[in-house]
């Protein structure tokens, strides 16, 4: 009889344990789908607006010599820069907090704090080679312009990527981390400077 009372109460343990499991994964599951669900929203976000920002500044680049334009043009690149920036933290911060995730991002030159530095940072070495940022001179050059404009389309392709054709121009409320880090990938192979053919190399003052 005694046996058998404590069977019935290991039992019990066991069974009360087991959901206190289950209830502590739905709400850690439940509490990462709604993190992934804001991180798909901002993210997405960002990179809408960075892309419209690049394209009014590329549009008006004729409008160069104007000295209020030029300021004009300053202000608009430091916004996309932060933007950039606030991107970064966003998935910087969900893969640090969900280390289960399949996020593949913030390696060297794979993340987006080194392509906000090429805008309005001091310039530097990337693999070996220097580059001057954007707005490192006071003038932006030819080149320095094909490099804004490739961003923006490459920033454009990374947000159309996240949406269906059912959720444009929102995102795709059942993009996985999975999915992004095949899109952000993508656009990271392009811009390394390790490969030969980035836009990084339009930086470079020859």
């Amino acid at each position: 009889m005694k046996k058998a009372k404590i069977s019935t109460v290991v039992m019990i343990v066991l069974v009360v344990a087991l959901a206190i499991s289950i209830w502590q994964n739905i709400s850690y599951a439940k509490e990462r789908n709604s993190a992934r669900g804001l991180l798909m929203n901002q993210v997405h976000s960002s990179f809408r607006n960075i892309s419209l920002q690049l394209d009014g500044l590329i549009h008006n680049i004729d409008e160069m010599e104007s000295d209020e334009y030029y300021r004009y043009s300053q202000r608009t690149i430091i916004q996309i820069s932060n933007n950039l920036v606030v991107a970064d933290a966003l998935l910087s911060q969900y893969r640090g907090y969900f280390s289960d995730v399949r996020l593949d991002y913030g390696s060297t030159f794979s993340n987006f704090e080194y392509i906000s530095y090429t805008l309005s940072g001091d310039g530097g070495t990337a693999n070996d080679i220097v580059y001057e940022s954007i707005l490192q001179d006071p003038a932006i050059s030819e080149k320095e312009v094909r490099y804004l404009t490739a961003l923006r389309d490459d920033i454009e392709s990374i947000y159309m990527a996240m949406e269906s054709a059912d959720s444009s121009p929102q995102e795709d409320k059942n993009l996985t981390t999975a999915q992004l880090s095949v899109i952000l990938n993508a656009f990271f192979d392009k811009w390394s400077p390790h490969n030969e053919n980035s836009p990084f190399f339009l930086l470079i003052n020859d």
